[in-house]
This record gives structure tokens, C-alpha cells and sequence, in this order.
């Protein structure tokens, strides 16, 4: 039941968008965080800027 809610919720969001929900989830799916390793094992995490697309299906919800 949750996920028809989520589902509703996610299409009216990206209405105006012109993209189905498993589109937008597709386009989201893309976005991973990248692991470097330095010689000394420090780590570091970094997500990378999202594409055109994806900055618009996180961004560009309307207030509910």
C-alpha cells in the first residue's frame, strides 16, 4: 500500500515534468556516491553533482 502511495505522490510531483514514475526512479538510480581511496587509506565519500534530469526530479517539487 505504501508504495502505490509513494507512486501517487511521486507522479503528481513530476507532472509538469512529462516522465513516469519508473522513468523519474530510473533517472534517480543513476545517483552514487563515488569512494576514494588515497594512498594513506584515508577515504572520502563524495556524491556527484546529479544530471540536468535528476536535479529537476529532486528539486522542482511543488508545495503541498
Amino acid at each position: 500500500m505504501l508504495a502505490y502511495l509513494l507512486a501517487d505522490e511521486l507522479k503528481a510531483a513530476w507532472q509538469d515534468l512529462d516522465i513516469t514514475v519508473a522513468e523519474g526512479l530510473s533517472v534517480l538510480s543513476d545517483i552514487n556516491t563515488i569512494e576514494l581511496v588515497f594512498p594513506n587509506e584515508l577515504r572520502c565519500q563524495i556524491i556527484p553533482t546529479p544530471r540536468a534530469l535528476g536535479q529537476k526530479l529532486l528539486t522542482d517539487v511543488p508545495d503541498q
